[in-house]
């Protein structure tokens, strides 16, 4: 009987700060669990990376089987620093920034090569990088003469192959060392 009360009064707890957590006008998805969400109706959008975000955009993590096939944030940023075609966005789910974007483009060899993509561990697998990829390409379909977006992965679990092939990348049958090379062709 006590335990029966104990998860009620839990209940009640829970619901009670994430009501408060509403009205500061935060995100309250984190706290909930994944068949609590209706992933369909979360807002996804691109924002820029300034200095008054790019500390949590650093902070994002992909799973620990996945750190071998995407730089860290930080390197990335690092390295846009330095290259005059890197072209950076964050991802944003309903107002917290949950991933990570990079290209590489050469508006005038009309050249797009996705550099860095990636979701936080915790954000994975609800739709996020679907919408967020299309966002990218509404994005990408702006530069004029964007014909094509290149992107490589290096095979292995937790590769993302899967997911550029169900966001309709093809293989070209070219490797850059260990890098499989695909393309996806605007229409």
């Amino acid at each position: 009987m006590s335990n029966e009360h104990e998860s009620k009064s839990d209940e009640t707890i829970t619901k009670r700060s994430l009501n408060a957590i509403k009205k500061m006008g935060r995100n309250t998805s984190m706290f909930l669990r994944k068949e609590e969400i209706d992933y369909s109706r979360m807002t996804v959008k691109l924002e820029d990376i300034t200095h008054k975000n790019f500390l949590a955009y650093c902070n994002l993590k992909v799973a620990p089987h996945q750190k071998e096939f995407v730089a860290e944030n930080v390197l990335s940023m690092a390295e846009a620093n330095f290259s005059k075609s890197a072209w950076l966005k964050g991802i944003v789910a309903d107002n917290t920034p949950v991933g990570f974007i990079m290209l590489s483009k050469n508006v005038s060899q009309q050249k797009y090569i996705l550099w860095r993509f990636m979701v936080d561990e915790h954000w994975q697998n609800r739709g996020i990088g679907r919408k967020a990829f299309d966002l990218l390409l509404k994005e990408v379909a702006v530069f004029q003469g964007a014909y094509e977006l290149r992107a490589s992965y290096v095979p292995g679990k937790g590769a993302p192959k899967e997911f550029f092939v169900k966001m309709k990348f093809v293989h070209t049958g070219q490797k850059i060392g260990e890098e499989v090379c695909l393309v996806y062709y605007f229409k």
